[in-house]
């Protein structure tokens, strides 16, 4: 097998994290749905099961999925990414009915203490109400596709990990409060007519096809970092966005107007023609391969020097004392291939200090991307450091230099923001519910002593 493919197949990013809360949201799951299905059969059956399995599975591949190492580099990949994120995952996680197998599956403590308090708070209550109104939905989902499309802030994810990672819940989050409405998860109640979720289904596939069409026909790069990295397969920065375009249009339709015939075909009343329209979009959205990605850094230098085009990244943008990864990618300097046999050294020296440097052997063993050599590199100070990376494959050899700045360390790894901010919104929503619940109890007091 090509070498190429073989790197790209071994790319694969396992986060322990991820792995964990997968896991325990697919037992959770399991455990309700086993003791629904036990009482309610008819209702809950083995394709909820598997459409809910389908959607943590998708949403696995898309995060840890080797197509992620494409996606640094082509645009197109991204693109397969967020259709994942916004088209694929959440209709299959709605279409699972999740909320009482999750809740059944929780432990009694855990639910009578924390988790049902908190969902039978009234502001909580009245806050997801106008959520998941249909218009509310459209709404928000159209804003964060076009905004997160727009050139600046499109770049602004594609060179802070931070932001990539924002975009991404973005993409998630609209996504499930899109689909709401449309597939109506058991036991919600609809807030419009089932005949309304054709017009928007359809007003969804225009903006689409609008969005999708700019980045078709524009005779510019709308995103210059593409025009930064490497290039593989010689397909030029125009040809990939055309490419991106091309996948948003034609998958991305399809995802809208499978539903919108299905709902057509109701109204229709054809009921031989409507389970195979079922069974057909079933088929589509189980059979849809996913991805998503980590974002690769910053491109440091593209020099071609010698037999070799090297690029060098970084990570994190902008550069901290602490750990730092630098990762290189080393191509032909004629064809563009990546060579993935060659020995990949990395020195740091501190501008003007005059200390020893820091050699570092970078290695594809330690990248996520297997077309890349990696090596982690803990900065000990701040200040301008200039960075070598030296390349040698048998006889052949090159260097390249750069400067880079590194700043202060962070006060706190910004890696554990989340881990911060999900308890204390917990804390709080009890917090919030114990405070009504006092306060509606001192009211009804008030009102019998009056």
């Amino acid at each position: 097998m090509d070498p190429v493919i073989v790197a790209l197949l071994q790319s694969w990013t396992l986060d322990p994290w991820l792995i964990a809360v997968l896991v325990i949201a697919s037992a959770t799951y399991g455990r309700g749905w086993w003791w629904l299905h036990h009482r309610r059969p008819q209702r809950f059956s083995v394709w909820e099961l598997l459409a809910f399995q389908a959607g943590l599975l998708a949403l696995f591949l898309a995060l840890a999925s080797p197509l992620d190492a494409l996606a640094e580099l082509l645009l197109q990949v991204h693109m397969i990414q967020h259709l994942m994120l916004m088209m694929v995952v959440p209709p299959l996680l709605w279409l699972s009915a999740p909320m009482l197998p999750l809740l059944q599956g929780l432990p009694r403590p855990v639910v009578k203490c924390a988790v049902g308090p908190v969902l039978a708070s009234p502001p909580l209550q009245r806050l997801g109400h106008w959520l998941t109104r249909p218009l509310v939905c459209w709404v928000v989902f159209a804003v964060s596709t076009i905004a997160w499309h727009l050139p600046n802030c499109y770049e602004l994810a594609l060179r802070s990990a931070g932001w990539h990672e924002v975009q991404h819940m973005c993409f998630l989050g609209t996504g499930l409060l899109f689909w709401w409405p449309v597939i109506q998860p058991w036991p919600s109640q609809p807030h419009w007519p089932r005949w309304a979720m054709i017009f928007y289904l359809l007003l969804a596939d225009l903006q689409n096809t609008a969005l999708s069409a700019v980045l078709m026909f524009s005779e510019r790069i709308l995103y210059p970092t593409y025009a930064t990295v490497p290039r593989l397969w010689n397909l030029s920065v125009l040809d990939d966005q055309a490419a991106a375009g091309v996948l948003m249009w034609v998958p991305g339709s399809v995802i809208f107007l499978v539903p919108l015939g299905v709902l057509v075909l109701r109204f229709l009343d054809a009921p031989q023609i409507r389970r195979a329209a079922l069974t057909g979009a079933a088929l589509l959205l189980m059979g849809v391969r996913p991805a998503w990605g980590h974002h690769g850094g910053e491109v440091r230098l593209m020099e071609k020097t010698g037999p070799f085009l090297i690029t060098v990244f970084s990570d994190p943008t902008p550069l901290r004392v602490g750990p730092v990864d630098i990762s290189v990618m080393v191509q032909d300097g004629d064809s563009g291939r990546p060579i993935l046999d060659a020995q990949v050294t990395v020195q740091l020296q501190q501008d003007g200090a005059g200390g020893p440097p820091i050699i570092t052997q970078a290695t594809r063993q330690n990248a996520t991307n297997k077309l890349f050599y990696a090596a982690l590199v803990n900065l000990p100070a701040p200040g301008l450091w200039e960075l070598q990376v030296s390349t040698r494959r048998q006889a052949q050899a090159a260097d390249v230099m750069c400067m880079v700045t590194a700043g202060p360390p962070w006060p706190m790894p910004r890696s554990w923001w989340l881990y911060v901010v999900l308890p204390s919104a917990m804390i709080g929503g009890v917090a919030l519910h114990q405070w009504c619940r006092r306060r509606r109890g001192e009211l009804q007091r008030t009102c019998t002593r009056g």
